[in-house]
């Protein structure tokens, strides 16, 4: 008898700009460095940028991610928002994110 594996596996979706990566993680691998290391993989002209992860909440508001316990909160949002295990991540320059508060117009 095989042992049966019970691990959860997510699809992300990490969204860069023009470009939209889908990839599989296991919810045993799921922690913020791990989640920064896969992003910088699977775009590699993030590699040596200082960049920023947001996800969109219950309420719509684009909320920042700079850890474990904020991962884990924004998981367990997601897996309540939908029936299925897509995680979805927008990934922002740093610059791109200042701008994006202060806009001149």
């Amino acid at each position: 008898m095989y042992p049966i594996n019970t691990a959860k596996n997510y699809s992300v979706k990490i969204i860069f700009k023009n470009e939209t990566r889908r990839l599989q993680l296991s919810e045993s691998s799921l922690n913020f460095h791990v989640l920064k290391k896969t992003i910088t993989d699977v775009i590699p002209s993030l590699r040596g940028q200082d960049f920023l992860i947001k996800w969109l909440d219950d309420e719509d508001d684009l909320i920042a991610l700079s850890s474990d316990i904020e991962l884990s909160e924004a998981v367990r949002v997601m897996e309540n928002l939908k029936s299925n295990k897509l995680l979805r991540f927008q990934v922002l320059l740093s610059d791109d994110s200042i701008n994006e508060q202060n806009p001149t117009n």
